[in-house]
């Protein structure tokens, strides 16, 4: 399990799906999601997620799966 990322990830600009599923540890979205420009999936199923905002994810994201987690709401991610 994960609790924390590597920074080092940050630099795979190219990324462009990011499965962090099943990491009860990391119950956030790590920083650098934010800046990977050809992310175009996000999946962080089932691990403690309690909140998010739509500054988390980067413009280019079309998928996101967010299941089995404690979110209370979410934002707005259609812009």
């Amino acid at each position: 399990f994960l609790e924390r990322i590597p920074t080092t990830l940050a630099c795979a600009t190219a990324i462009r799906v990011l499965f962090l599923s099943a990491n009860p540890g990391l119950n956030h979205v790590p920083k650098f999601v934010r800046s990977l420009p050809s992310l175009k999936m996000y999946a962080q199923r089932s691990s403690g997620l309690t909140s998010i905002t739509a500054s988390d994810f980067p413009p280019s994201l079309e998928w996101l799966i967010l299941m089995d987690n404690a979110l209370e709401s979410l934002p707005d991610l259609s812009s």
